[in-house]
């Protein structure tokens, strides 16, 4: 079957993930569909293969938290039919976790302020593989990507060095954890599908990379001031496990180290120019 023929129904297509996911997948000349997440039931629709990229951060949210991740899953299986899920969830359930291994035991934090995102990608995840259908989990660590305005970290310190000169950190400068570029995504989910790859996987560098380190390569790069502000609660992350990812997906991540001091050279011929 050809790509042209094989339905795609993505969730979250107005995300920074879900359309970076549906531009990769229409190149590629997949049938892509913007799935509503907010429809409760679905009567039988054919979906084909589902992408499920969509989701309420804000922990304040509660009701939209748990709507957004958990019962737009249900509403999926219970009331379409579709081929297949892929879901994209996150490397913070590992918070405080001292390894990252995707099959292996998973601790909650108590002391976590965002302890419901974790528990929502966990249930969804465990609503999506009680199916009889296959499911492909993928939990992404921090992604990052060349959008000029996006709200996302790495994006945000760029465009600050740049245009205000200043970088407020939050983090001490030993705070470390993994980013991903978010193309790396995209062929992630462009190479289960092809390869109809079943299971669960992260989706990271393989490596922390330190606030001290991202702080260094901006003062390099540009004139501008580094302001450490005091943290006591900071998350800790174990060094994400790709092993898994790099035999079956022949995944080969972008280091953030090559491609930050590449954003930043881009970012600042989009701003001064």
């Amino acid at each position: 079957m050809s790509n042209q023929c094989q339905k795609i129904t993505i969730f979250g297509m107005g995300g920074f993930i879900g359309s970076a996911i549906s531009n990769n997948l229409t190149t590629l000349g997949y049938e892509v569909n913007r799935g509503d997440w907010k429809v409760r039931d679905f009567n039988q629709q054919y979906l084909g293969d589902v992408i499920v990229a969509c989701g309420v951060g804000d922990c304040r949210k509660v009701e939209e938290v748990i709507y957004s991740h958990v019962d737009v899953v249900r509403n999926i299986v219970n009331s379409s039919t579709y081929n297949r899920i892929i879901y994209i969830s996150s490397t913070r359930v590992y918070l405080d976790n001292h390894e990252s291994n995707p099959y292996g035991s998973l601790l909650i934090s108590p002391n976590d302020k965002r302890v419901l995102f974790n528990q929502v990608k966990l249930l969804a995840e465990t609503i999506i593989q009680s199916q009889e259908k296959p499911a492909l989990i993928l939990r992404p660590s921090n992604v990052y990507g060349k959008a000029f305005n996006s709200p996302l970290f790495l994006p945000s310190i760029i465009r600050d060095a740049i245009q205000k000169r200043a970088v407020n950190m939050y983090v001490t400068p030993d705070y470390s954890k993994d980013y991903v570029y978010c193309d790396d995504i995209c062929r992630a989910v462009a190479i289960g599908i092809k390869n109809k790859i079943s299971g669960v996987y992260n989706i990271a560098s393989g490596e922390n990379f330190s606030a001290g380190e991202i702080a260094a390569i901006l003062k390099s790069k540009i004139n501008t001031d580094i302001i450490w502000h005091e943290n006591a609660a900071l998350d800790k992350f174990p060094v994400i496990d790709i092993n898994d990812s790099v035999k079956d997906f022949g995944f080969q991540p972008v280091k953030v180290k090559e491609m930050l001091n590449e954003m930043i050279d881009d970012f600042t011929h989009e701003f001064n120019s």
